[in-house]
């Protein structure tokens, strides 16, 4: 399939520089990217905030607190 899309002008001088250099066509390499990058996706995880508390008797329950995840 054919697509346009917009790519800097120092990273196309970038990809054909190592186009050359391997021997492979741009398509090639765009794709390799495109691969390593939905390869090595993983879903997003939720951010666990760390427990900094100096005197956890004296925290007071926030109403937004189930929202997070505590360790």
């Amino acid at each position: 399939m054919k697509t346009t899309i917009d790519v800097s002008d120092e990273l196309l001088a970038r990809v054909k520089r190592r186009a050359r250099k391997v021997g492979k066509p741009l398509r090639v390499l765009f794709e390799e990217g495109l691969r390593l990058v939905l390869d090595g996706a993983s879903e997003p995880t939720a951010y666990v905030l760390p427990d900094f508390s100096l005197f956890p008797e004296m925290i007071v329950e926030d109403p937004f607190a189930k929202r997070v995840r505590r360790r």
